[in-house]
């Protein structure tokens, strides 16, 4: 637990949290999710040419290939796609 948050507050940030998450790459979730669940029932060679896969279906995506002309132009990122204190400055 990094926050808590009153009563009348939760549902305000949570609102706010979750439509952070919703606005962010939704599809590399699945992905990893599918992932990490199909891990469990194949062999080494199978996962890395399921991530090989993946990667290649997720470079398909228009937020994928924006991020990649980012990076070949050097813009790179570290920012997070969830940011605690752009919820945290709401409640000031």
């Amino acid at each position: 637990v990094n926050r808590v948050y009153e009563g009348d507050q939760f549902s305000k940030m949570m609102t706010s949290i979750g439509q952070q998450l919703a606005d962010g790459p939704t599809h590399l979730q699945a992905f990893v999710k599918e992932t990490f669940h199909d891990g469990w029932r194949r062999s080494l060679e199978e996962c890395t040419e399921h991530e090989c896969m993946n990667i290649l279906t997720a470079l398909e995506h228009p937020y994928a290939a924006e991020r990649l002309r980012a990076f070949e132009k050097g813009e790179k990122t570290n920012s997070l796609l969830v940011s605690m204190e752009a919820v945290d400055s709401e409640n000031t």
